[in-house]
């Protein structure tokens, strides 16, 4: 009895894959000013203006900008912002104390619980509002892979004095992810 045989191969490479996206690119208050009377104007994302009577106009948008990890491997996320409140906002008045001063602040949380496990979100700004300095922090270190667990954001907050500068106000912020 005679008998034949032939063999097959299955390949493939698996290739690691660094890459982050921001799924919210943009937080645009909208157009208005500090009403007459009022000294500031306060507003932050999400869906915040504290003191509605005092901000004319402006938007409350729903969220910061949402950053998700959509290569398959963890990655330290590093932001970088080139603007500070006084660069970007100006204005202010330091005869009250300090209290019509600008201010221009973030604060960092998981949008998926466990995205950036270990206590590893920037810990001055977690949760917690702290001032854009213009420089570089390590924001997050080893966000997950996990698609249910792969996304931070980073809120804003805006102080605005009664006289701070005029016309488009806008900073960049860049995001840059390592393993």
């Amino acid at each position: 009895m005679a008998t034949n045989s032939s063999q097959g191969i299955v390949n493939l490479t698996l290739v690691s894959s660094i890459a982050i996206a921001l799924s919210v690119t943009a937080v645009d208050f909208g157009t208005g000013y500090v009403t007459m009377g009022c000294s500031k104007c306060s507003l932050h994302t999400p869906s915040v203006i504290e003191n509605e009577t005092c901000c004319s106009g402006f938007s409350s948008p729903a969220n910061g900008l949402v950053l998700e990890n959509v290569g398959n491997l963890a990655v330290n996320i590093t932001m970088q912002v080139f603007d500070n409140a006084t660069t970007m906002i100006g204005g202010g008045d330091l005869d009250y104390g300090g209290q019509n001063m600008p201010e221009f602040e973030v604060n960092v949380t998981e949008k998926e619980l466990g995205a950036c496990p270990s206590g590893g979100l920037y810990p001055a700004c977690n949760n917690t509002w702290c001032p854009v300095n213009a420089t570089t922090l390590t924001w997050c270190v080893s966000l997950l892979p996990d698609q249910s667990k792969d996304e931070i954001t980073t809120n804003i907050r805006i102080t605005i004095p009664e006289n701070s500068r005029k016309g488009e106000l806008n900073t960049t912020f860049i995001f840059v992810g390592n393993a």
